[in-house]
């Protein structure tokens, strides 16, 4: 309960910081910009700086992560792949953000506007198209560009270097001011923005459901390349512990004259009775039965025999394994079955979305874009 209060505080706190660590980046840098005939609205060089460091630390992190698990023989296989995929998919956001903080840019000439962003082809618009403009009225505050019937043309962030110089462009050229909220109310009675907002909704609606179920067959795949079915074997081993490690939920022995490693993973480390970790030391006398052989050479324990005591039975340890192989299952057909299910749901209501973007552009609104 502790540790949640003192993070809801920490992302309380810290968000206002951070937010306001970068509006004052921007309000700095826009000090020293010029114009030179045209106005260049741009992200701040410290957005610019985050995305390069955090796509640096993620990436040193997975490198990190390899080292790791090259190194520690008790991390399974099945943890670095998920850790390294989270951490794949962090740094293609950073990644992404940092191209597209440099990509993006928006040009204020005397007679036109030319728009940059990233991942979209260039547009083209004179001011003309603009009869209103809302400030700071987005969740980030900033402007938001209007025609006449109160479709978005373009927007701009309150983040971005040059937004205020573009309220003084806009108020100078004599274009209305809306207040917040947006009077939706007042443009109803034009067709072109109720097929606009149509279209926004079923657009929004749809690779909504598309992404949760891509998200969602994806971990189901995941989940299905990590499920092995194990073929046990009647092979053991017995002799003197040479060198043992205990962790957690697993350990490793070796035996005296034997190069193999013996390892009992956290899985069937449920199954074992726990008092043998009192009885481990080196020089005992153990009796091991091995059920197989793991990707890392190490072969793994499924029974335990210590002066005629059996600490762990196979068939509760081979019993452990299949449930959790059974679980990893059900999961998997979870996912899968949800993520698929989300993604033919997505088929009508991706052609619902072209149906309504085809009538927005036949409706004569082509030239704009939200």
């Amino acid at each position: 309960m502790l540790t949640e209060l003192i993070t809801a505080i920490a992302v309380i706190v810290l968000l206002p910081i951070v937010f306001g660590a970068l509006f004052c980046a921007r309000m700095r840098e826009e000090r020293k910009m010029r114009t030179d005939g045209y106005l260049r609205i741009k992200v701040p060089k410290a957005v610019v700086v985050f995305f390069a460091l955090f796509s640096a630390f993620i990436f040193f992190g997975m490198i990190g992560v390899l080292i790791g698990y090259v190194l520690d023989e008790s991390m399974p296989l099945s943890a670095f792949l998920i850790i390294e995929g989270l951490m794949l998919f962090l740094f293609a956001i950073g990644a992404s953000g940092f191209y597209a903080a440099l990509s993006y840019s928006v040009f204020v000439f005397e007679d036109r506007i030319v728009v940059k962003k990233p991942f979209c082809k260039e547009k083209t618009f004179s001011f003309e198209n603009i009869a209103y403009y809302s400030a700071y009225g987005n969740f980030f505050g900033g402007v938001i560009c209007y025609d006449e019937c109160g479709i978005v043309v373009f927007s701009v962030s309150m983040l971005e270097v040059g937004v205020d110089a573009f309220v003084r462009i806009l108020a100078q050229r004599g274009i209305s001011l809306i207040g917040f909220p947006f009077p939706k109310e007042k443009f109803l009675q034009f067709p072109r923005y109720r097929l606009f907002r149509k279209k926004q909704d079923a657009k929004a609606i749809f690779f909504t459901v598309l992404f949760v179920g891509i998200v969602f067959l994806l971990m189901g795949v995941l989940v299905m390349s990590l499920l092995t079915v194990k073929e046990y074997s009647e092979e053991s081993a017995e002799g003197y512990v040479e060198t043992y490690e205990v962790k957690e939920d697993n350990f490793t022995i070796t035996l005296q004259g034997d190069d193999s490693v013996y390892w009992l993973n956290n899985i069937v480390y449920d199954a074992l009775d726990k008092s043998f970790l009192k009885e481990l030391k080196q020089g005992i006398f153990v009796r091991l039965q091995i059920g197989y052989t793991d990707e890392r050479g190490r072969k793994n324990i499924t029974g335990i025999e210590y002066f005629e005591k059996t600490y762990l039975e196979p068939q509760a340890a081979v019993a452990a394994e299949y449930s959790n192989y059974q679980t990893g299952r059900t999961i998997m057909f979870v996912f899968c079955g949800l993520g698929g299910a989300l993604i033919l749901f997505s088929v009508p209501l991706g052609v619902r979305f072209k149906k309504y973007s085809a009538a927005y552009r036949a409706a004569g609104n082509e030239s704009y874009s939200a």
